[in-house]
């Protein structure tokens, strides 16, 4: 994987766009952050190299200002309390663009469709970890003993299950 340019960072609530923005700082990696009113905490953006913030909905505006910024990679990071996303939301044309283009506004659809949209921009969305290798769990058995046959099988099918909770939104 290619090391990082200048970086947007789309920031819901939560630690993680802190420790994101940490990170990168750490590194000189320029951030660009883009982040919800009503939804992102100040003080998790704020260690970003330069910050606005939006409405949901406003997908025009923040791909403006990642252009504006010479945005060349972007991650999501933090969540959308769902509660309130009604409360204060813009769709703007691009917005209405994505979400018509897709059969369910399930969480996961609606992140496929909105990373495809920034990807057709020249946007490449990376994963939530890409600077944060460090808090993935190492690959291997960090038990005493290796899981039996069953125990595999038993794992195998948890993680196919929770897969697929996942997909359906549940």
């Amino acid at each position: 994987m290619s090391g990082p340019g200048r970086v947007g960072l789309l920031a819901g609530s939560g630690r993680f766009p802190q420790i994101f923005c940490r990170k990168a700082r750490e590194r000189g990696v320029f951030v660009a952050a883009a982040a919800f009113s009503g939804q992102t905490e100040p003080e998790g953006v704020a260690e970003a190299s330069v910050l606005d913030w939006f409405h949901l909905g406003e997908v025009g505006r923040i791909l403006a200002f990642f252009k504006k910024n010479q945005v060349s990679d972007m991650v999501f990071l933090g969540g959308i309390k769902k509660a309130d996303i009604f409360a204060d939301i813009r769709l703007d044309a691009a917005a209405v663009s994505i979400i018509s283009s897709i059969s369910t506004t399930r969480d996961d659809a609606l992140l496929r469709a909105v990373a495809a949209f920034v990807e057709n921009e020249g946007i490449r969305v990376r994963p939530s970890t890409w600077l944060l290798p460090e808090l993935l769990s190492p690959p291997g058995v960090w038990t005493k003993r290796a899981p039996s046959t069953a125990e595999w099988a038993d794992l195998t099918l948890g993680f196919s299950l929770a897969k697929k909770i996942g997909e359906l939104d549940v």
